[in-house]
């Protein structure tokens, strides 16, 4: 199982799961994975542990004390005073809940790393900041390894924080910075929503805290260890309106134990996207219950367009032009939607209009589907034992190229400091420690999407986990395709996203053909920005 899972554990979010097992539980909406239980199980070892010292010490205790009655019948001058067994009970809990915060790293190495900035990390002392989180597994394992008290330790400034399931967090947030009511003085923010608040103006560009050397210092945070795809993606109206946090979107899976019955190189995955429709069709052969390839085809912005966007701009395919005219009755878009939904009717399995991201993982791991291209956390559950049939028989590769380009849609979660805030430069503080090296690598590097190459390149984490190395290196290659234009981000984005998918999804039933789907969808998307005023 996932060497992270021996330092987090599972929040009461279960109306959000989606899929969940003893040690896994992946949430719906983003299809976040998070290990689960084994810090559970930890505690609870460690609990029965101190509560078995004690139980030990306290028959000692009672068998000395009988001892010493006996003795003191003869000798009642030399009797020794009783142990103190409330003193013994609370050394040994003490003793018990020792533990550094992390298994790759330990408390004095960061401190030593976050020592080596130089900048005054006091230099806001006595300030305290306001901090809105979503409840994830990153921000769970910052307030359980103990970041965020060290955080306040290190700096003097006082941390207030909130931890907000996804929907409460958006609204929270967005009527605090558009109301300009400086409640908050960060909040973790998705990209779709960013945009409005650039436009707003209500989010600080992170530009000048970035390049302030009194409150970066830039050699020692390393800023180009973050992906230039993710930042950009964090960009809007010339401003940098958000941190990246994760580096998630995309991989090409395939299984090499098909590839090597089918006549394939099994440590070769497809380049491109010849290679991969036509290896999909060599491992397609649903008469032995396996098919060639599996891709999201149910509607929605998150769903079948965050997995076919990539593809359309790999076919050279746009959103829009520059003067936000909508693009997608294009020959290159065009091109994109038949080659995708030509890929899952010839090859697919059936039903595949309906699949989303859990139906391809699961099917991975039943090992029914070869071929597939989605998040990289899937791999937390296909190679894990207990919950899969297909353990080491995954390639990892980055996406195949298209005609035009090589394209991942690329997905985070974004630092966005609020403008009303009045504490600015002890937030950007806050920042620069929680997306350190030293604490990227605590809360567990690749096995929680953390922001970092360096945090993924990290050799502690192939512990336990063979499959490991390859995965890194396609999710590092992978990085360098990330396209912020995938999934533009603006107000509107989750209308758009919604009518593209449902007509992707006629398209993958086999109810529309590609370019009456691309028109009608072009048509609709017009009519939204229309009435958004982008043409006024």
């Amino acid at each position: 199982m996932s060497i992270a899972a021996s330092y987090f554990h599972s929040r009461n979010m279960n109306r959000n799961v989606k899929w969940e097992s003893d040690n896994i539980k992946i949430f719906e909406k983003t299809g976040t994975v998070v290990p689960v239980n084994i810090k559970d199980r930890r505690k609870d070892m460690k609990r029965k542990t101190v509560v078995l010292t004690i139980v030990i010490v306290l028959m000692l205790a009672l068998c000395s004390t009988g001892a010493a009655l006996l003795w003191a019948g003869s000798k009642k001058e030399e009797a020794a005073p009783p142990k103190k067994e409330a003193a013994v009970e609370e050394e040994m809990a003490v003793e018990g809940e020792k533990e550094e915060p992390s298994d790759f790293i330990t408390m004095a190495e960061i401190r030593r790393q976050i020592d080596e900035a130089n900048i005054d990390w006091m230099q806001q002392k006595g300030k305290a900041i306001n901090v809105a989180l979503q409840s994830e597994s990153d921000t769970w394992a910052l307030e359980e390894l103990g970041m965020l008290d060290l955080f306040e330790e290190l700096t003097g400034i006082k941390l207030n924080y909130t931890m907000f399931e996804e929907a409460q967090l958006r609204e929270k947030t967005t009527i605090d910075y558009i109301t300009k009511t400086g409640i908050y003085d960060l909040a973790m923010s998705d990209p779709a929503y960013m945009s409005s608040y650039a436009k707003a103006g209500v989010v600080e560009d992170l530009r000048p805290y970035l390049n302030n050397p009194q409150l970066t210092d830039k050699e020692w945070f390393d800023p180009d260890d973050f992906p230039q795809g993710f930042k950009d993606m964090g960009t809007f109206y010339g401003i940098l309106a958000g941190w990246p946090m994760h580096l998630s979107g995309q991989m090409l899976y395939w299984n090499k134990k098909y590839f090597e019955k089918y006549g394939l190189d099994p440590e070769r995955g497809p380049r491109n996207m010849d290679e991969l429709r036509d290896f999909a069709k060599k491992c397609h052969h649903p008469e032995d219950g396996v098919y060639g390839i599996a891709l999201r085809g149910l509607r929605g912005d998150g769903l079948n367009v965050f997995a076919w966007s990539s593809f359309m701009r790999a076919f050279g395919g746009r959103w829009f032009d520059e003067n936000w005219n909508p693009q997608l009755d294009s020959p290159e878009v065009i091109k994109s939607i038949q080659f995708y939904s030509d890929l899952l009717k010839d090859y697919g399995p059936p039903g595949v209009a309906n699949w989303e991201w859990s139906k391809i993982m699961t099917a991975m791991a039943e090992g029914t589907i070869v071929i597939t291209v989605d998040a990289p956390t899937f791999s937390y559950v296909i190679e894990d034992p207990e919950k899969s049939k297909t353990v080491g028989e995954w390639g990892y590769g980055p996406n195949p190229a298209g005609p035009k380009k090589q394209v991942m849609t690329p997905f985070s979660w974004y630092l966005t400091i609020n403008k009303s805030s009045k504490r600015k430069e002890a937030t950007w503080l806050f920042i620069q420690f929680i997306m350190s090296k030293p604490v990227q690598v605590a809360i567990g590097g690749p096995i929680i999407a953390t922001g970092r190459l360096s945090a993924i390149a990290d050799p502690a984490f192939e512990k336990g986990n063979p499959w490991l190395p390859a995965w890194r290196e396609a999710i590092t290659e992978n990085a360098q395709y990330a396209d912020a234009l995938a999934r533009p981000g603006f107000p509107q984005w989750p209308e758009v996203g919604d009518i593209m998918g449902a007509e992707l999804e006629s398209v993958i039933a086999g109810l529309k053909d590609p370019a009456d789907a691309a028109k009608a969808a072009n048509t609709r998307i017009r009519q939204v920005m229309e009435e958004a005023g982008y043409y006024d």
